[in-house]
């Protein structure tokens, strides 16, 4: 090889290596500056994150945090539009709270329904989703917000809430761009931090409410609220503290509570405030002297306040009760002298029970005596005069009989009067015996109505038994019962006129024998119903009295029905007749 040829291989060579040389210093060059671009995207995006937490720490309110988030995000990822789309409480829709690029008349107004576009389908899918090419798009159409300004590429993501979304955080631009993961975490990545911020601005909303809420409660609470710390000085006491007891209490903020407690209540309330700070809460009453001089009577709750687990106070609630304690006081004194006087007015009471009934005795002594004085002489008229009248002693005039009759229907009549006073003395003063057992109801009516035939037939009355077949025997006192049955035959002939109607009927009704005296006589009228009942009523209040009597004979028949466990019932129709119903048992009644 000649020097010339050397020479000139060895220039192609260097040539050569020259170039080989150069282009990878150019790579190098390249991928260097491109690595500083990537860094410096990095840079920008970690400081946009980093303004954003200083930002929660200054307590940004929410409008500004989302124009910070809005405006920084679009810078540093080169877009015309970036926006933060909030969702309604509703959900309905998504409302236009913020954004770059976009006209100030639009925000806080234009909305989109929360199903539509790109950050409806966003809201669906629960993920961020990128638009790669408007043109190409088929899972969503546009909203009008994209269409209007021409909008081809961007990314929407998700703003977390607590319970449902707050809302998307877009960016758009009107050049086709790929948008890359690096973009995505970022954006991701302000979201999550903006939706921290936004909660803990939304808890701080809440709890400031809440505070303000529970301070207007306080400071208007009728009760006195204070606050002690572990060594049981004020750290904080109500306006109703001052009003009720006179004190400055802003004088007593850090000072101790056993200068306001009297010497004899300090022990008790010192155990009560040792008791507090281990744990328990506790109730108690205190006498306290305010600043006037005069005394307060509190009934307090108290209860310890926790931090992280460890007693750090308490807080205590006191009821003014003085004028409560003072009517206790009052009643106390009321009841004491209202006992006083009912001692004495019972034994007043007694003395006069002890005379009433020696009065009681004495009237049952007199009566039995008048009865014995009357009954035996009106028992020898009556029976003189039945023995004259069945012609014992021979036949006597048609006058003379005729006074006989009258003079044995008058004797019947007084000893009729003279029996109703004494049984209706005996049934008051629950002295008169019964003697109980099986009446045949057959029996004694047919015995009752035999022993009135002749007041019947005087009358010219026509009188009809029906005994249903099969009624049953009934428990009862047998001569009780027929003293029922003849006072209530008696009254039948009395009220109804000559030649009138009486119905005697008997049937069984459930474990009762139902015993019916029906007569068309003067009837009752409807007002007087209720009174026939009661002790001397008698109906006839004219001054004639044409029917006599005492008016104690319903009352008796109602009083002996009650002892023998079975009971009255009367209807009636004035001027057409009366229904007077009485209800035997038929069998023992069971006593409880």
């Amino acid at each position: 090889m000649t020097t010339k040829d050397f020479l000139k291989k060895h220039t192609w060579c260097r040539s050569h290596n020259l170039e080989s040389t150069k282009a990878k210093l150019d790579k190098e060059i390249e991928e260097h500056k491109k690595a500083k671009e990537e860094l410096g995207k990095f840079i920008e995006r970690q400081s946009v994150l980093a303004e954003l937490n200083q930002l929660m720490l200054y307590d940004a309110d929410i409008s500004m945090m989302m124009n910070f988030v809005v405006g920084m995000v679009g810078k540093a990822l080169s877009v015309e539009y970036c926006e933060i789309l909030e969702l309604l409480p509703d959900s309905s829709k998504l409302v236009l709270r913020s954004g770059v690029g976009w006209n100030e008349e639009l925000i806080g107004v234009t909305s989109i329904n929360a199903d539509e576009g790109h950050a409806g389908f966003t809201l669906q899918s629960n993920d961020a989703v990128v638009l790669e090419d408007a043109h190409k798009e088929q899972r969503f159409k546009l909203s009008h917000l994209l269409l209007d300004r021409e909008i081809i590429s961007g990314i929407c993501v998700i703003i977390p809430g607590r319970d449902v979304p707050v809302g998307v955080l877009g960016v758009h631009t009107t050049q086709l761009r790929h948008f890359t993961n690096d973009d995505i975490i970022f954006i991701q990545n302000v979201v999550t931090t903006l939706s921290v911020a936004i909660e803990r601005k939304l808890t701080k909303v809440v709890l400031e409410e809440s505070e303000k809420k529970y301070r207007v409660i306080i400071e208007h609470s009728n009760d006195m609220i204070w606050s002690l710390d572990t060594q049981g000085n004020f750290t904080f006491c109500n306006r109703p503290s001052e009003d009720l007891t006179g004190y400055n209490l802003d004088d007593w903020i850090g000072k101790r509570f056993v200068s306001l407690i009297r010497e004899a209540e300090l022990e008790k309330i010192q155990n009560v405030f040792k008791e507090t700070m281990a744990g328990h809460p506790q109730q108690y009453e205190i006498t306290i002297t305010k600043k006037d001089g005069s005394d307060m009577i509190l009934f307090v709750n108290t209860a310890p306040v926790f931090e992280s687990g460890k007693v750090v106070g308490s807080i205590n609630f006191g009821r003014d009760i003085t004028e409560h304690k003072q009517a206790e006081d009052g009643i106390r004194k009321l009841n004491s002298e209202l006992e006083q006087r009912v001692q004495e007015r019972t034994a007043e009471l007694e003395e006069k029970n002890k005379e009433l009934l020696k009065l009681d005795k004495a009237k049952s002594d007199f009566l039995d005596t008048v009865s014995h004085e009357l009954r035996t002489p009106l028992t020898s008229i009556i029976g003189y005069s039945k023995l004259l009248l069945d012609g014992i002693q021979g036949g006597m005039s048609e006058k003379q009989t005729q006074y006989i009759k009258r003079i044995w229907s008058r004797g019947n009549h007084q000893l009729r009067l003279v029996n109703d006073v004494l049984d209706f003395s005996k049934l008051q003063s629950e002295r008169m015996a019964f003697t109980m057992g099986d009446v045949s109801v057959v029996e004694i009516l047919s015995d009752t109505v035999a022993d009135e035939m002749p007041s019947i037939n005087q009358k010219g009355q026509e009188i009809i038994l029906e005994v249903q077949d099969g009624v049953s025997d009934v428990h009862t006192d047998k001569m009780r019962l027929k003293q029922v049955l003849t006072n209530l035959i008696n009254n039948a002939i009395k009220f109804t006129p000559d030649n009138g109607r009486i119905i005697i009927k008997a049937d069984n009704v459930g474990k009762m024998v139902k015993i019916s005296i029906i007569d068309n006589g003067i009837g009752i009228k409807e007002e007087d119903l209720g009174k026939i009942f009661d002790n001397f009523v008698q109906i006839d209040q004219s001054n004639s009295r044409s029917f006599g009597g005492t008016g104690l004979g319903l009352a008796i028949v109602r009083d002996l029905m009650k002892h023998m466990g079975g009971s009255i019932d009367v209807e009636s129709e004035y001027d057409k007749g009366s229904t007077f119903s009485i209800f035997i048992p038929q069998e023992e009644p069971i006593k409880i």
